[in-house]
């Protein structure tokens, strides 16, 4: 008896993993396809009729898994949140040159800044007019937060000059997003966005190819 219930449950919990499994791609592609039409229609236009046309999802298959765009639109700013955080939180976890860290970091921003058309700022500011500051608020200073720990790293390993962390992190955050509007209004020379990268570097003592 005791044999045939251990392979009952070991039944189930394949199942389990199964359907696990296939709830997270689900959700996976939710996430993936609603950041694509936030980009492109901002956040007020979208619907859960839009997010299930592009997804090839019904109604209830939507729906079990989020309630509302708002939810879909919250989740995906936090993933993207966690995302920055891991590339810091991981590299001074494994003791890597602080100068690696900023580098990797940065070629991401620049990626993004390059990159207009998958821009979520004209999305962001919809969503802070139709539901809640406090939220984007509250990302805003997780953003602060891993830029603060980066500088602070560095100034520990005596790679960064002794400069306050919080300005330089401000510079970060606030020129990273006005270029991310900016660039949906106005075309932004890559080169524009090359001397921002190299400008920060030098404010942290890094030169170009990354050495101090």
């Amino acid at each position: 008896m005791h044999v045939l219930k251990l392979k009952k449950d070991t039944r189930v919990a394949k199942r389990s993993v199964s359907m696990g499994d296939k709830g997270r791609k689900t959700k996976e592609l939710i996430i993936k396809k609603s950041y694509q039409i936030f980009s492109e229609k901002g956040f007020s236009a979208v619907t859960m009729q839009d997010i299930c046309k592009i997804c090839e999802l019904s109604r209830g298959g939507l729906y079990r898994y989020y309630s509302s765009t708002q939810q879909i639109f919250e989740e995906i700013l936090i993933r993207l949140t966690e995302s920055d955080e891991d590339i810091i939180k991981e590299g001074i976890r494994q003791k890597c040159l602080a100068r690696d860290i900023l580098n990797a970091a940065l070629e991401k921003m620049q990626k993004e800044m390059l990159d207009s058309n998958t821009s979520l700022s004209y999305a962001i500011y919809e969503y802070s007019v139709y539901c809640k500051t406090d939220f984007i608020m509250e990302i805003n200073q997780k953003a602060k937060d891993k830029w603060v720990s980066l500088i602070n790293y560095g100034i520990q390993q005596k790679e960064f000059p002794k400069i306050n962390p919080e300005q330089i992190a401000d510079l970060l955050l606030y020129v990273y997003q006005g270029v991310r509007i900016f660039s949906r209004i106005i075309p932004i020379k890559e080169r524009t966005i090359n001397n921002i990268i190299l400008q920060i570097k030098q404010d942290l003592g890094v030169n170009e190819n990354g050495c101090n």
